[in-house]
């Protein structure tokens, strides 16, 4: 059993259960502007996926079969969002089709790396992520959250407190 598989499926489950209850009756009542912008915004910082290109910040054993285009597509991505966000702003008649786009693109993309990793067997051993998060107090918070593939881990670590 994969526990990083399961982890997914159960959590996508929830995402779904909870974006059912409470985002689509709000999301009703926005405009398509107020749903897609911050959305847009998020990826539009998706040119850190050129870190996996930068030496020292990954594990120095991820193949480059799975780091070039992974970093190719997040900045793909991220231009992609930065280019329909003045679409969206102005309600552009090229903002449906740009987000579509930039739907379609971010789609493909991820399926090639799913791919990339499972159908070609490509051995991912681990990445971390630097992240600011919101526990349960409500308190910004520095997390430090590695992920290792082949060993099905994921490890979480508040590192606020360090230095």
């Amino acid at each position: 059993m994969n526990i990083l598989a399961v982890n997914l499926l159960f959590s996508t489950l929830l995402f779904g259960i909870a974006a059912r209850l409470y985002l689509m009756p709000a999301i009703s009542r926005l405009g398509a502007r107020s749903v897609v912008l911050p959305i847009l915004l998020l990826h539009s910082m998706r040119h850190l996926g050129l870190t996996f290109l930068a030496p020292g910040a990954v594990f120095p054993g991820i193949p480059q079969q799975f780091t070039y285009p992974a970093a190719l597509g997040d900045l793909i991505r991220a231009v992609l969002a930065l280019i329909a966000i003045p679409a969206v702003i102005r309600s552009s008649p090229l903002a449906r089709p740009l987000v579509g786009l930039f739907n379609v693109v971010g789609t493909l993309d991820l399926v090639d790396a799913i791919s990339r990793h499972h159908l070609r067997r490509l051995a991912v051993h681990g990445a971390c992520v630097l992240d600011t998060c919101l526990l349960g107090s409500g308190t910004p918070r520095l997390s430090l959250c590695c992920v290792c593939p082949s060993r099905s881990a994921l490890v979480w670590a508040d590192v606020s407190n360090l230095g």
